[in-house]
């Protein structure tokens, strides 16, 4: 085996011991996948990418109002952008 250190190639050297996959079998859980899934959802806040990108087409005007101290929507025509000090 050789790996690379420092973007360099070291000279190929032998490893032994216990192969990983016994070192971390414990850890092999195929009928906890749906599980790990949904806390992964959870605690990352994970949505689907369409979700996102529809949140995003307001993200302007959200931050535009904040900015502006004013909530979205509360302009002459709804556009923050035309708040006038």
């Amino acid at each position: 085996m050789s790996i690379n250190l420092n973007g360099r190639p070291t000279k190929p050297f032998r490893v032994r011991g216990l192969p990983v996959e016994d070192l971390f079998a414990h850890y092999d859980n195929p009928d906890g996948i749906a599980d790990l899934d949904r806390a992964i959802d959870t605690n990352l806040l994970r949505r689907p990418v369409a979700d996102i990108l529809t949140s995003l087409e307001d993200l302007d005007a959200t931050l535009l109002a904040h900015h502006a101290q004013r909530t979205p929507g509360s302009g002459a025509d709804g556009d923050p952008t035309t708040f006038v000090d």
